[in-house]
């Protein structure tokens, strides 16, 4: 067994403490994920980097910590660490994954835009659904809510694991190579004429979900097939 950490000086009490803050996210390439069962579910694809376990709560976490290179906390500083109501005692520092756009959508299938999506709960559950129905990815354009955020990780329920999430893409650039790989780009908006099962959704097609309280802006609406 590892050396318990009791310092908050300690490098990587420290870097836990500056990630569950957005500017550090996206200064270090890295997010956190709390629990034991959303950690056991991580594809070998992803790159954890190390995982904090609380001291009294080693031998519940003991075969995830084999796994994994980790470090063992004192209980009191693992409490402060936790972001969850009934925290685990099991942080995962992970590496944000890095996508080529173009490289994204131009796999075809079935996208999903968010515009100015605002709520982390909301994105996460958008996130989920996409991977439930198979979406090839979740394409967030600038203004939405970070999709790395502890909040969102949690909503998505573990699915920000199984489906590509691309951050801060400018509308026009994302829907012009949507296009120029024959995908179909639908707006939900109220002066829409049809309803999701009246349109053929089996080819390459995009469906944009905008802010929950303005939905979607005129000029992405403006760049809509239908």
């Amino acid at each position: 067994m590892t050396e318990t950490i009791s310092s908050e000086e300690n490098k990587f009490v420290k870097e836990v403490s500056q990630l569950q803050h957005a500017k550090w996210r996206k200064k270090l390439g890295k997010f956190l994920l709390e629990g034991s069962a959303y950690i056991a579910d991580i594809p070998s694809d992803f790159s954890i980097e190390y995982l904090l376990v609380a001291e009294s709560r080693y031998a519940e976490h003991y075969e995830l910590c084999e796994r994994y290179t980790h470090r063992i906390v004192a209980d009191k500083l693992m409490a402060q660490l936790c972001d969850t109501v009934t925290p685990q005692g099991l942080i995962a520092v992970c590496r944000q994954p890095e996508y080529d756009i173009a490289k994204l959508t131009a796999r075809g299938g079935l996208y999903i835009i968010c515009e100015d999506v605002r709520d982390p709960g909301n994105l996460g559950a958008i996130i989920r659904t996409a991977a439930a129905a198979g979406a090839t990815a979740v394409l967030a354009l600038s203004g939405c809510v970070e999709g790395y955020s502890p909040k969102v990780v949690r909503a998505s329920a573990g699915a920000i694991f199984a489906v590509p999430v691309a951050e801060n893409l400018h509308a026009h650039d994302a829907v012009m190579l949507l296009k120029n790989h024959n995908t179909h780009i639908y707006a939900t908006h109220l002066n829409g004429k049809y309803l999701p099962y009246d349109v053929d959704l089996r080819g390459n097609c995009a469906i944009i979900i905008g802010n929950e309280a303005n939905g979607i802006s005129g000029e992405l609406a403006d760049m809509c097939d239908t």
